[in-house]
Parts: C-alpha cells; structure tokens; sequence
C-alpha cells in the first residue's frame, strides 16, 4: 500500500490533483505510524488534516483527529511493548512526545467528538468515545471511563455496529 500511496501522491503534486494527494497522504501517514515511523508519519497526518480543515473536508479532519487520537492512546497503552529497534528509531520522537501522548489523545478525541457531533458523523462519534473511554480506563479514572465507553455503546448500538459494539461491550466488562 505505501508504494501505491506514493504513486498517488507523487501524481497528484504533478498534476494538482490535491483530492487525491491530501487523503492519500493521510493514509500514508497512518500507514507510517503503524509501521514505527512516527515522525514522518505524524508529519503527513498532521499536513494533510490541515489541508482538510482549510478546505472544509470534515469527515476527512475527524477522521484525522480520532488517528491521531488513537495513535497517541497507543502509546500510553503499549509504551513498555514497543520493541527496542522502534525505540530507538524514535527516541528523539519519544522524549518529545511520550510525556504528553496522555494529553494529546484526549485532546485529538475530544476536537474529533466536537466536529463528529456538529456534523452527526455518528461512527466516528463512537469510536471516538470508545477511544476516550480506553484513555480513561489507562489512567484507571474508572467514572469517567464508563461515562465515555457507555455513550459509545448507545451509539454503536443504534447503528448496528456489532463488531465496535462487542469492543465497547468489553471494555465497559473489563471496569468491573
């Protein structure tokens, strides 16, 4: 796919086609993220969800924000999980940013909850508060972890999202 993505996003610098390039470079940017290559990665999901918001795409930023969001979550969640050839890769990225990843998912969660709920983009709502939820639940602040895990449920469960409905489902199990 990151070969594919290139392509797009080289042919759309040629050629101006920026509704091709800017989500492509999105997608690289997650696909770089995945792969422990934070800063590049994070580079292009931050450039591209500026293009978004400039241009008015608002399901393309939200989705930005709730990446994000869940990039940063993962941190806190698998900090002491990330092999030591990512660590080192990142170690400049991670003194920077592990202190903060706690705070930068909340905040990325919450804008992605902000413009979802505007524009009643209801999937991403849930996932987002599930995301939100998972954080909560990390810092072992277990009120507010329930709270944000149950609005995800009712929304999952109104629009038939059984397999994120089952994710909820157990995290609001695993809070006892």
């Amino acid at each position: 796919a990151e070969e594919i993505l290139r392509e797009v996003m080289d042919y759309s610098n040629i050629y101006g086609a920026e509704s091709l390039g800017t989500p492509a470079n999105a997608m690289l940017g997650a696909a770089l993220l995945l792969k422990g290559e934070f800063k590049t990665g994070l580079k292009l999901v931050e450039e591209a969800q500026r293009s978004f918001l400039k241009n008015e795409r608002k399901y393309s930023y939200i989705l930005t924000e709730y990446v994000l969001g869940t990039f940063y979550l993962q941190l806190v969640l698998k900090d002491d999980e990330l092999s030591l050839p990512v660590k080192i890769k990142n170690i400049a990225f991670l003194v920077r940013h592990l202190p903060f990843a706690s705070q930068k998912a909340e905040e990325h969660f919450k804008r992605a909850i902000k413009t979802a709920k505007a524009f009643g983009v209801n999937g991403l709502l849930a996932q987002s508060y599930l995301g939100l939820g998972l954080l909560h639940k990390a810092k072992e602040r277990k009120n507010k972890a329930r709270e944000y895990i149950s609005r995800a449920t009712q929304i999952f469960s109104e629009n038939k999202a059984d397999g994120f409905l089952k994710q909820a489902n157990e995290a609001m199990a695993s809070l006892g």
